[in-house]
């Protein structure tokens, strides 16, 4: 069970990576790898989801403003 749990995320981060394009692509992966262990020292149990929700929402927003 823990090895689902373990190869469930690195089967995800490298088919992100076998199609970084774009800058929100590049943003989200790199900032979710930074902030999501970051995130652990607040809430162990919430840590991925804040930390990928957070990158998400900064790429997306960095996306959008290099669009316009």
């Amino acid at each position: 069970m823990i090895g689902l749990a373990i190869i469930n995320p690195i089967y995800f981060t490298c088919t992100m990576i076998g199609v970084m394009n774009s800058i929100q692509l590049n943003v989200s992966i790199i900032l979710g790898a930074i902030l999501g262990p970051l995130f652990y020292f607040i809430s162990p149990d919430w840590c991925v989801l804040i930390g990928g929700f957070v990158a998400g929402t900064v790429a997306f927003v960095i996306g959008e403003k290099n669009v316009s």
